[in-house]
């Protein structure tokens, strides 16, 4: 009788730890993504931006895409509902030019993290732009 006892409970253990671990796996779907320029004409100039918008669900607490711009890296918060489903624009990173330009600026290939956060786990996706242009 002992020795059942002591099965059933180390059977009730893994049973437990199992559990533990299927709640907190991260699902993170991308159902779409994409990059676009902006651009913003000043009286003596222009500023460019570069931005991603990503659209998806998780079960992730939250989610975050790095983003830099004039050098300072940061990391931008995306909006998640209720049911965890995301669709967000974010500036990753922008340029000031002195002068408005006359043709299209060609832009470097960017890439950004996108970091989602579920207890103390998390899990990374890096998102490239291709090539890009700013057009006046």
């Amino acid at each position: 009788m002992v020795l059942f006892s002591a099965l059933a409970g180390c059977k009730e253990l893994q049973y437990s730890t199992s559990e533990l671990q299927q709640t907190n796996k991260i699902k993170l779907d991308i159902y779409d993504s994409f990059w676009f320029t902006r651009t913003t004409k000043l009286t003596h100039g222009m500023f460019g931006d570069v931005n991603l918008v990503i659209k998806g669900k998780t079960n992730a607490e939250r989610i975050t895409v790095r983003t830099y711009g004039d050098g300072k890296i940061g990391d931008l918060e995306v909006k998640l509902d209720t049911n965890g489903v995301f669709n967000d624009t974010i500036q990753i990173c922008f340029t000031h030019f002195s002068t408005i330009p006359d043709l299209p600026i060609s832009v470097n290939p960017k890439e950004t993290m996108l970091k989602a956060y579920l207890g103390s786990n998390w899990i990374s996706k890096t998102f490239s732009s291709g090539p890009l242009q700013y057009n006046e």
